[in-house]
């Protein structure tokens, strides 16, 4: 008997443990989320308003105010500035969409940040464009977020179009 409660008690210490240890772990991830939101939230929604209150003649550039804002991984940053030069050579490029806005027009509606989340070392940013692909049906999309340099930047993007899924970084090396 009195081996059989030292197993118990043994047990229950693990058990309590383990589940400290995942309200930790939950805490450090709300706590990235808020800071990711804290970040994100006030420059897309800076970014919304060059898009939707454009200067004349002009049309904000999704990869020159992300580079400016450090909101790409290094990665992703080299993949826009090939692009940038292969358009300087050739006249195309391509991303041929506003990455940021998932798109070539706004719907007049920000940008909006559905929810953040942790996966594996990374953490999923799910985005709103208000575009509806159906009435009352918005198509949401993903910028995959990675720790660098103490940051959380953008490293890709999921879309879809309903049918077939592509990332930023997949458009960008021409695939």
């Amino acid at each position: 008997m009195r081996g059989s409660m030292c197993g118990l008690a043994g047990l229950l210490s693990l058990l309590a443990v383990c589940l400290a240890a995942t309200a930790a772990r939950a805490h450090e991830a709300d706590n990235a989320s808020a800071r990711i939101r804290e970040i994100y939230a006030p420059l897309l929604a800076a970014y919304s308003n060059l898009a939707l209150r454009p200067k004349a003649g002009s049309f904000p550039d999704a990869p020159a105010f992300a580079l400016k804002h450090h909101l790409v991984s290094a990665n992703l940053r080299t993949l826009l500035w090939r692009d940038q030069r292969r358009a300087e050579k050739t006249g195309e490029r391509h991303l041929d969409f506003d990455f940021l806005f998932n798109g070539q027009d706004t719907c007049e509606k920000p940008l909006k940040i559905l929810g953040i989340f942790p996966k594996n070392n990374t953490y999923i940013m799910k985005i709103s464009n208000g575009c509806e692909v159906k009435p009352g049906l918005d198509q949401p999309y993903y910028f995959i977020l990675v720790q660098e340099a103490g940051r959380w930047v953008i490293d890709d993007a999921q879309y879809t179009d309903g049918k077939t899924e592509f990332t930023l970084s997949s458009i960008l090396k021409g695939k």
